[in-house]
């Protein structure tokens, strides 16, 4: 999750296809201590009144989240984070007309973390590089090698410990074209090359897209589009990051996983106060 902002206060309302949310940011003590609350709620099911009983969405859902960001230092940091959500099915009855709910998840979150960062020698080497012309054009692009070995336990007679090496080279070409102070455009690809020492190789190119319109100062339309494509398998089984945790190559049989990701909306940023 995002850390508040610690320089101003910032008030956003986002309204797209799934849901509508608020954001409320900002420093309690200047880049020191900054707090971030935001609420998501779905809203389609609103217009189930209007549908036939099979074309009603019979579901609704929110979440909420706040954090608290506290710099102890220029590499040290604590966050405190509250999350909570709930998911709730429900069927109308004919009797009445009202809706009842027949399946409800909730669920609550509490956590507290401290970081801090260290110089060490890493298993990836990364490039990056930029060109900007005034304030129309911007252009990003750079390499990255990353070097990861995956040590993976198999049960039998006995115990055994497998090796698998696995070398993977990332490249990616951005572009940011600023054609009215309203109106920008933003089209970037991401090309990768997934290498396992002892397993097939896959190779993949991942394009993105965003459009982004200012039709007055505090209000924003936009239209995004992402392909992704994902090398390792991660199990997770809790809510917080365990020793449990697993992830699993993309070898033997478990091939990469890909998505797109579309997504349009509109967002209303408030007055700071």
């Amino acid at each position: 999750m995002k850390e508040g902002n610690k320089k101003e206060h910032v008030r956003t309302l986002t309204l797209d296809m799934p849901a509508a949310s608020v954001m409320l940011e900002g420093p309690i003590i200047k880049n020191k201590l900054s707090y971030m609350v935001g609420a998501r709620r779905s809203w389609l099911d609103f217009f189930d009144s209007l549908l036939s009983e099979e074309n009603r969405l019979n579901h609704s859902t929110y979440d909420y989240n706040a954090k608290l960001s506290y710099n102890l230092s220029p590499v040290t940091m604590m966050n405190f984070l509250a999350y909570g959500a709930r998911d709730d099915f429900h069927l109308p009855i004919e009797e009445n007309g009202e809706n009842v709910s027949v399946l409800r998840w909730d669920n609550q979150a509490y956590q507290l973390s401290f970081a801090t960062q260290k110089g060490r020698l890493g298993n990836n080497v990364t490039t990056d590089f930029s060109y900007s012309l005034e304030n129309l054009y911007h252009a990003r692009w750079g390499v990255k090698y990353a070097y990861e070995v995956y040590d993976l336990v198999s049960q039998g007679e006995e115990m055994r410990v497998r090796h698998e090496p696995v070398n993977q080279v990332s490249i990616y070409y951005d572009n940011l074209l600023r054609i009215s102070p309203e109106f920008s455009v933003q089209v970037g690809v991401h090309g990768v090359a997934y290498c396992p020492q002892h397993h097939r190789s896959y190779y993949s190119i991942q394009p993105r897209l965003s459009v982004k319109y200012f039709p007055s100062e505090r209000n924003l339309l936009y239209l995004n589009f992402s392909k992704m494509e994902q090398f390792y398998h991660f199990l997770r089984f809790d809510s917080f990051s365990l020793p449990t945790d697993f992830r699993m190559p993309s070898i033997d049989g478990f091939k990469p996983r890909s998505s797109e990701h579309y997504e349009m909306g509109w967002k209303h940023f408030m007055d700071s106060g």
